[in-house]
Formats: structure tokens, sequence, C-alpha cells
């Protein structure tokens, strides 16, 4: 099975608890983009396909972004935001 495919049905299975908590939000890959300011980590516990899985959401790891700091972003934000911009294009 294909990291995505895994990703895919994890998510699918959590759906209702992640939108309760997250509010709208979107993933790719291994990242989750909200609008919702995470103050704490999360840590889910699921199942899929008889095998557990722990998703955890770091609130360390997030980036932030708005419009005016577009054009000052540094180099190592640029492939966030040019990954975001293609999910919101698709």
């Amino acid at each position: 099975m294909s990291d995505t495919y895994i990703m895919q049905g994890l998510f699918k299975n959590i759906k209702k608890r992640v939108d309760v908590m997250l509010g709208l939000y979107v993933t790719s890959g291994r990242s989750v983009f909200t609008t919702t300011d995470l103050a704490d980590d999360i840590l889910i516990t699921t199942k899929f396909r008889d095998i557990e899985y722990n998703i955890c959401i770091n609130a360390e790891s997030k980036k932030f972004f708005s419009g005016k700091q577009l054009s000052n972003a540094k180099m190592e934000d640029h492939s966030i935001m040019h990954t975001l911009l293609n999910i919101i294009v698709k």
C-alpha cells in the first residue's frame, strides 16, 4: 500500500473528529493545512485495515502566512506556499 492510500484512509476514518478540532482543513501528503491556530499538539489513534495508527499533528511545526507576508517570505517557506496554492487551485 502506498503512503497516500494509507493517509487518505486514516483521515477518512477520523474526519468528524478532525473537523471538530481543526475546522477548515485540507491534507496534502503528510501535511495538514488549516485556518485554526494550534496551541497544543493533537494525537488521534485510529485503525485502518486492522492496523492501529497514531496521528500526531505537531503545533510546533506550524507556519503562518498572510497576504502581507508573501513578499517577505523566507526561502524555506516557498515550498509550503507553493503546495498550499496548488491545493487551492486544484
